[in-house]
């Protein structure tokens, strides 16, 4: 990086990063020879540039050299010339803004960019906190998507073989995914990030929240069939409603007890499983029923197996 040519070419994708209205200041080894370029010609505003000669710009670099300026310019090149940095600072956080799209978009729009305007013998490489976290998030949610997946796939299984009916283990499987709807709008409404306290979260939610929709479907199943759909359906929520309002309540009073930590990962996870908890009783409670009520099927209805 002691030519006109990769200098150049290092200006020109520094000035494409600071248009980018998502990104803060940047800083590079462009900045410092543009400035010492502006003093070596009577602090002109005008020569804040790249001087138009090598012989000019190897001037600068052997005044850096000789007044061993060179060693405050470790975090921008190597001392050997063959490695440079551009250091960006993000302009908002992503604690700010945990979905941080605008970080990926950049990123892809810059790897974009930089495939499109190539320049012989420079290898470009991108690294850095807020980089890496755009890569961490992109696999969280890749594994919570799995998680999930398997999870109450193994839920609609257990559900299925005990109650030896498909109709059964979809429709257990209904308060469970209303509280996980229920876990995911609450951080997306409150801006949670997803991080590797959270993405816990809906797994866990699933195995607490399975046991009420059993509880539920065999205090159903083993009500009379001959007293009709609604009084059976009242029956079920007489016999197993307040067993299951009283333990979800425990749990939810359990887990809110974090709320009060300042550390924000513990807050976040008692705030999430409360919800997801309630969630999943108001599922139970109002959700299955009226569902069951509405769709009335065949197989639950008549106790057949399928």
């Amino acid at each position: 990086f002691k030519s006109l040519g990769t200098l150049g070419y290092i200006d020109q994708v520094e000035q494409w990063i600071k248009d980018t209205k998502a990104m803060g200041k940047s800083t590079s080894l462009i900045g410092y020879i543009k400035r010492a370029n502006q003093l070596l010609n009577k602090n002109d505003p005008e020569m804040y540039k790249l001087p138009e000669t090598e012989a000019g710009l190897l001037k600068i670099l052997l005044m850096f050299k000789m007044s061993e300026f060179t060693k405050s310019l470790n975090n921008v090149i190597t001392e050997d010339f063959r490695n440079a940095n551009i250091l960006v600072r993000i302009s908002k956080h992503y604690e700010d803004d945990p979905s941080i799209p605008e970080y990926k978009e950049f990123i892809s729009n810059l790897y974009e960019y930089l495939e499109n305007n190539k320049f012989d013998g420079i290898k470009v490489q991108m690294t850095g906190v807020d980089r890496i976290y755009v890569s961490l998030v992109d696999y969280l949610v890749r594994s919570q998507l799995l998680s999930i997946a398997i999870s109450v796939g193994i839920v609609f299984i257990i559900i299925t073989v005990t109650f030896r009916s498909l109709v059964y283990g979809f429709f257990g499987l209904v308060p469970i995914i209303f509280g996980l709807l229920l876990n995911f709008g609450t951080m997306s409404y409150f801006r949670i990030p997803l991080d590797f306290i959270t993405s816990l979260i809906a797994s866990i939610a699933v195995g607490l929240g399975v046991d009420n929709s059993i509880h539920f479907l065999i205090r159903f199943s083993k009500t009379e069939h001959a007293i009709g759909l609604k009084e059976r359906l009242k029956s079920a929520l007489i016999a197993s409603g307040i067993p299951i309002f009283f333990t979800s309540l425990t749990l939810i009073a359990g887990f809110s007890v974090l709320l009060f930590s300042s550390f924000k990962p513990i807050l976040y996870f008692g705030l999430l499983i409360s919800v997801t908890m309630l969630g999943c009783l108001i599922g139970v409670i109002f959700v299955l029923p009226a569902l069951v009520y509405c769709v009335k099927p065949r197989a639950i209805i008549e106790g057949k197996e399928m």
